[in-house]
């Protein structure tokens, strides 16, 4: 809908949690197996995914996975959408969640909404320190003058609108800043037969300070 022009045009914001990715890629552990799953999902169009995600030594593999991996789903849609909103009238504020161990799916919400005091408790208990209060409260304030204006910024928080010619997105994470979108975001969104699938993480690992 948002390609076609068929939306509202209204701002958005458009955020995805780090871990977000493929599987497939994120764990890879060495060097050959990175290539293999490049080969597998990249065909053709291998050798251009590769040299934005160079890699001569297992370790040099393991990081260019996890980067790969993380830019293919999450990262690719919100993007996309970003720049299909940008052709309207309306902005578009892009974010991605990076804080803790693993953050996946849904790993932000409770701090866009104020409630990781009750992360406190049952199965994926975490230990809250004061920093995790100040993220989740100037992520709560951003969000609330999103939803009074159609426009999240703060005084603590300085947010861009996205330009597709200079794409930043803002990074919460263990600072918050202004980060530069990865160039391979782009190359899965130029190349929509790079199919990478969607596999998410589970809940936060518990995290100590």
């Amino acid at each position: 809908m948002v390609a076609a022009h068929k939306h509202n045009d209204v701002p958005a914001l458009l955020n995805w949690c780090r871990d977000e990715g493929f599987r497939g890629l994120i764990n890879v552990k060495n060097l050959d197996e990175f290539k293999a799953e490049v080969q597998s999902i990249a065909g053709a169009k291998s050798e251009g995914m590769l040299n934005l995600y160079p890699a001569s030594t297992d370790q040099q593999a393991r990081q260019a996975g996890l980067e790969a991996g993380r830019s293919g789903v999450a990262a690719k849609q919100m993007v996309g959408w970003a720049i299909a909103q940008s052709r309207g009238r309306s902005p578009a504020f892009v974010s991605v969640f990076s804080h803790g161990q693993s953050p996946g799916h849904g790993s932000d919400v409770a701090y866009w909404l104020g409630t990781i005091g009750e992360s406190a408790a049952g199965p994926h208990a975490v230990l809250l320190t004061a920093y995790d209060l100040e993220l989740s409260g100037k992520m709560s304030d951003a969000l609330i003058a999103f939803a009074r204006t159609g426009n999240p910024n703060t005084a603590a928080v300085n947010w861009p609108r996205f330009d597709p010619k200079n794409p930043y997105r803002m990074d919460f994470g263990d600072r918050i800043d202004q980060v530069p979108v990865d160039k391979g975001v782009f190359f899965y969104i130029a190349n929509p037969d790079v199919k990478v699938g969607w596999s998410v993480a589970g809940p936060p690992a518990p995290r100590s300070h």
